[in-house]
Formats: structure tokens, sequence, C-alpha cells
């Protein structure tokens, strides 16, 4: 998280940084590689497919919000914008891993995040609202990319 962090805070281009956005595409070519390997496998069901080319689908767009952060990264000063992004990580984290008992408190986490987001005032003349918006969009898909995540599980 660490890296992630310094990452959000301006452009960063260590080797942590390269290294963790070559392992998100290469896990997403590895989830494309899965679902495309179900639909030869006998005993898979239509909806089982489905639902796997659906998380596919949203683990795509999900990997393309992230790289548009990365890409039009700079150095963030807004105190208020620095902390929702800090507090997105861990929720994120937290909702993609999270078990099925807690999904009303991560329905929670995610609308409060996005309302926290709608009460920001970024600066027009910076990437404060680049970046609002790719959070945004990053927190509307998180509800269905779980419900598939966990139809995925069982």
């Amino acid at each position: 998280m660490r890296s992630l962090n310094s990452t959000i805070r301006g452009g960063d281009n260590r080797l942590s940084y390269r290294v963790a956005r070559r392992s998100a595409y290469n896990r997403d070519a590895e989830l494309a590689s899965v679902v495309s390997n179900m639909a030869s496998e006998p005993g898979t069901t239509a909806a089982q497919r489905d639902i796997a080319f659906r998380l596919l689908c949203l683990n795509h767009t999900f990997t393309s919000y992230i790289s548009a952060l990365g890409a039009h990264r700079e150095q963030l000063t807004h105190p208020a914008i620095l902390r929702l992004l800090d507090d997105a990580v861990c929720y994120v984290d937290d909702a993609l891993h999270h078990q099925p008992a807690d999904e009303e408190r991560i329905q929670l986490t995610l609308a409060d995040l996005s309302r926290r987001i709608k009460h920001l005032e970024p600066r027009p003349d910076s990437k404060e609202p680049l970046v609002l918006q790719q959070v945004g969009l990053l927190i509307s898909l998180l509800p269905e990319m779980c419900h598939l995540q966990q139809q995925v599980v069982q």
C-alpha cells in the first residue's frame, strides 16, 4: 500500500510501481485465460460462463480506471482528496476480500465514499476532478464485482 500511496501523491516510476502495474495486467490476462478455458470445459453451465465473462469485463474496466489514475498522476495536495484516496485503497481492498456476512458494512462504506466524492470541491485547474471521477467509477463497479465474485466462488 505504501508504494500506491506514494504514487498517488505524484508521478513515480520506481521499480515497485512498475512491478505492481505489470502484475495487475498479468493477473487480468490470467483471468481472461481462465474464462476462455471455462468455455471448453465440460460441466460448465451457460450461466457460469456468463457470470465469469461479466466478471472479466468488469475486471478489465476496473483495471482501465486504475490505469487512468496512473497515467494522469501528479502531485496532489488537497488534504481531503488525499484522505479519500487513502480510504479508497483500503475500502476497495476490503470490498474485494470480504466475507458474505460483511456485505451490509461494505455497501455502507462504499456509499460513504461516493457521498464524500460528491461533496469534495476539486480545483478545476488540477488533476483533482479526474482523480475523483476515476475513484467514483471504481467505487461504482465494486458492488457488482463483489456479487459476481461470490457467485463464482460458490
